[in-house]
């Protein structure tokens, strides 16, 4: 989706901010935030399949843990965390979105060190 995204401080240049992506910095009192804004013209790009959907959580000094969780299991976090099909809620919508969800791999990636949390996600990226 062409939206903005806000990389964490401790992320930013991990990886490299896709092409034609512009850096918008936005400096505050404590800390400086950075928006990476996507060209206007992608909107009429085709929508790209997803790969994966992958639910992060970080905690210092644990162990890094990657695997595969259900797809019933990602559902329930997608709905957890309020995920929006639209309003109004149509039949053929719910439909479309249970077969993406039987069609898409979930992955949950514990990690306290950033550098193997980006060495789990390259098994996925390629």
């Amino acid at each position: 989706m062409p939206l903005g995204h806000q990389p964490e401080g401790g992320s930013r240049g991990l990886y490299p901010a896709p092409a034609g992506f512009e850096a918008i910095t936005f400096p505050d009192r404590f800390r400086t935030d950075q928006l990476l804004q996507p060209p206007p013209h992608l909107w009429e790009t085709p929508p790209a399949p997803s790969r994966a959907v992958v639910f992060p959580r970080y905690a210092p000094n644990i162990r890094t843990g990657f695997a595969p969780i259900a797809p019933v299991d990602g559902l329930a976090r997608l709905f957890t965390d309020r995920v929006f099909l639209g309003y109004p809620l149509e039949e053929a919508r719910i439909a479309n979105f249970l077969r993406w969800a039987e069609q898409t791999p979930f992955y949950s990636l514990e990690y306290g060190e950033l550098t193997e949390a980006a060495r789990c996600l390259a098994t996925l990226t390629g």
